[in-house]
């Protein structure tokens, strides 16, 4: 709950593209990939570790990254990523198949909670992946004081990442109220509208944006009658 007015902070990041790399001119050698996945998994699960060890970290926010921890070093994740690799995939792109597969299965679950996993898997799958290809992602940890965060999907890895007291609000087409996402904004008092049936190109088009997380209303570019309204309930708020 809450409302939240300010500019507008675009993350979409890019979608994952792989090219082969220079030295699999010939098939990969299964062992030396399998190997490079278990390294690359170690560093993730270091940097998920290094940020829920970080002071000023919540305790919501320290399980969640813990939670993503657990993930990456799921035995069943990793058993299906090798048994892809020795069928003759490099290691990216066989954590990438295997990862878009189980977050697909989670996605399609009756169960509102589980189905929320997908979002936690496609993140971990995303991160081992980047780091397999020596990547960099998009962070929201530039992000100015008082926007607000707009996006298609956002995961708790990347909202851990950003300085959370920050944050003025929170509008994403995709999630849940059973997300980690929507964990932390609670935790964080961080007003959100997750689900939102907008556009993407509207809300990438936006400057400035508007939001009520108690109705789920979103006002990309107010008119200024809205702005006085918002602006009169996030005094109100603050006054409280």
């Amino acid at each position: 709950e809450g409302t939240a007015l300010g500019p507008v902070f675009a993350f979409f990041p890019p979608v994952l593209a792989l090219t082969p790399r220079p030295d699999h001119d010939h098939d990969p050698d299964p062992e030396a990939e399998i190997a490079r996945h278990a390294g690359a998994v170690a560093a993730v699960a270091a940097d998920f570790a290094r940020a829920g060890a970080r002071p000023g970290i919540g305790t919501d926010a320290a399980g969640i990254l813990a939670a993503l921890t657990d993930i990456a070093h799921d035995a069943d994740f990793a058993s299906e990523v090798q048994a892809a690799i020795r069928a003759g995939q490099d290691a990216a792109s066989a954590t990438l198949a295997v990862g878009t597969r189980l977050a697909d299965s989670f996605e399609a679950m009756a169960d509102p909670y589980i189905r929320a996993r997908a979002e936690d898997m496609r993140s971990v799958t995303r991160q081992i992946v980047l780091a397999l290809t020596g990547q960099r992602d998009v962070s929201l940890a530039d992000m100015p004081a008082g926007a607000v965060i707009v996006a298609d999907e956002i995961t708790a890895w990347d909202l851990a990442r950003a300085r959370l007291s920050e944050v003025a609000g929170i509008v994403c087409r995709k999630g849940a109220a059973t997300s980690h996402v929507a964990i932390m904004a609670r935790a964080y008092a961080i007003p959100a509208v997750l689900g939102v049936p907008l556009p993407e190109e509207r809300l990438r088009a936006a400057r400035r944006i508007g939001l009520d997380g108690a109705t789920g209303a979103v006002f990309p570019d107010p008119d200024p009658e809205t702005v006085r309204r918002l602006a009169e309930a996030i005094a109100a708020e603050t006054a409280e």
